[in-house]
């Protein structure tokens, strides 16, 4: 595919890498995903984990000491700089005990970019919905108000014909 395509374009786009890179990122995102229980990020370490360790089980993905970071003042309940067992107990989850490393990440914080942009998507989609109410509201009231358009032709109407039959005797 990409011999045609940089034949047809004459421009190689290395789809070959991009492929792979791309395999490469889902693996890791799944690896993330896998659940062990918290005894077993200890295994291997002496006492508790640091700053250092905490790399160390993130070193494979992007942007490992930023996630380290993130996991240690997320974890580190008592503040001494290290997360124990018992405070890593704290991110298991209650049906089964185990916790997955992408779930210790808590993520960074959303841009002011990105929080303008979901607002604003959040007002189109109020809008629509008051548009709606606003145009049920007035078919309804087109229907009332025809209704009684009819009851007074009809009544004006009969009121019309009661004098014409009195001349006509």
């Amino acid at each position: 595919i990409n011999a045609t395509i940089a034949s047809t374009l004459g421009k190689d786009f290395h789809l070959q890498e991009l492929l792979v890179q791309g395999r490469e990122k889902l693996l890791h995102q799944f690896q993330l995903q896998s659940r062990v229980i918290p005894e077993k990020l200890f295994s291997g370490q002496e006492g508790d984990l640091n700053l250092d360790d905490i790399v160390n089980l993130y070193k494979k993905y992007d942007h490992s000491g930023d996630v380290a970071g993130r996991v240690l003042a997320e974890w580190d309940k008592d503040g001494n700089g290290v997360v124990a067992l018992h405070e890593l107990q704290l991110a298991a989850s209650r049906t089964d005990g185990m916790i997955s490393l992408a779930a210790l990440d808590p993520g960074k914080g959303q841009s002011l970019f990105k929080m303008a942009w979901e607002m604003f998507i959040v007002c189109l989609v109020l809008f629509f919905v008051v548009s709606i109410m606003n145009q049920l509201a007035r078919s309804q009231q087109a229907e009332l108000d025809e209704a009684k358009v009819k009851v007074f032709t009809a009544e004006l109407g009969a009121k019309e014909k009661k004098p014409e039959d009195k001349k006509s005797k």
